[in-house]
């Protein structure tokens, strides 16, 4: 059967970040990620159920279920399920993490050429969910990295060369011995310098930042910051960035405490400056080596 590999613009097109190829996932799972973002809208919100996916992808239901759990995994993607008036769930609404944070940058990048015309399509839905959380440049703006930062840098552009061409599975050049050992340092030597914080910090961290927002809150609103910083499994630094940014982001007429999407807006900004992204993509490297190539962490 022929097929004719000429594609008409007007129809549209996703654009994705290159890093995304960097990120140790099954190929069905990029595939699922893919159809996501061609779904969703400007914030990253899309609501396909699970038979429509099997349809667009040719792949089972269970298949699909599984392939959102390993996007979940890495971060990529976040589910919320939505409840009819009776109670019952409804479906699952997508929440592709990067999404808005990357369109944005689009945007800018974008503004800054000169354009002759005018983008011929835009492949996003019309339809658009409220957010409270509003772009903006902050003033406290992300110090230059240094350290063991510029050292995860460096190394995350060594890796790029073996895992260009074999972005899944094995690696199809060999990754030098010195290579693995300056990673697995300065990986430790990070999470050395930023150390997982105790389950009273945490809670502590959690009444400090609702306190700096100057909101009324209780003790299971607390609770959910609370369990926000421990799903996220961040550290100290982490935490103290993401404060900052919930402070500057919040207007002061709002009395309610943030809601899970509004951390997670606050959340998108935090992670496209913050070097542990690097850090995660180099350890899921050297996990490649220990399912492919019988490598073995020390």
């Amino acid at each position: 059967m022929s097929f004719d590999n000429t594609f008409d613009p007007s129809r549209g097109y996703v654009a994705l970040p290159n890093e995304l190829f960097d990120i140790d996932m099954s190929p069905a799972a990029f595939r699922t990620l893919s159809e996501l973002c061609r779904m969703a809208n400007q914030e990253g919100f899309c609501w396909p159920s699970l038979e429509q996916l099997s349809d667009r992808l040719g792949r089972s239901k269970a298949a699909i279920s599984g392939y959102i759990q390993e996007l979940r995994d890495l971060e990529l993607v976040e589910t919320i399920t939505q409840k009819i008036a009776n109670g019952f769930n409804y479906r699952l609404k997508y929440k592709i993490t990067f999404w808005s944070d990357w369109r944005s940058a689009l945007s800018k990048q974008n503004s800054r050429k000169p354009s002759v015309r005018k983008a011929e399509c835009s492949v996003q839905p019309d339809e658009r969910t409220n957010r409270t959380f509003k772009n903006k440049s902050h003033t406290n703006q992300p110090t230059s990295p240094s350290g063991v930062e510029k050292v995860l840098n460096n190394l995350y552009e060594d890796w790029k060369v073996f895992d260009r061409d074999a972005p899944y599975g094995p690696f199809k050049k060999q990754v030098p011995d010195r290579l693995i050992e300056h990673t697995m340092k300065s990986i430790q030597q990070f999470e050395d310098e930023n150390p997982l914080p105790s389950f009273n910090d945490l809670n502590e961290e959690a009444i400090a930042s609702l306190k700096r927002i100057g909101v009324k809150f209780s003790k299971a609103e607390t609770d959910a910051l609370f369990h926000f910083f421990q799903k996220n499994k961040w550290r100290h630094a982490q935490i103290v960035e993401f404060s900052e940014l919930l402070h500057d982001s919040w207007k002061s007429h709002w009395k309610r405490p943030p809601n899970e999407a509004y951390l997670s807006d606050v959340t998108n900004q935090m992670n496209s400056r913050w070097p542990l992204l690097h850090a995660r993509i180099l350890d899921g490297y050297i996990d490649r080596l220990v399912k492919h190539h019988g490598f073995r962490r020390a």
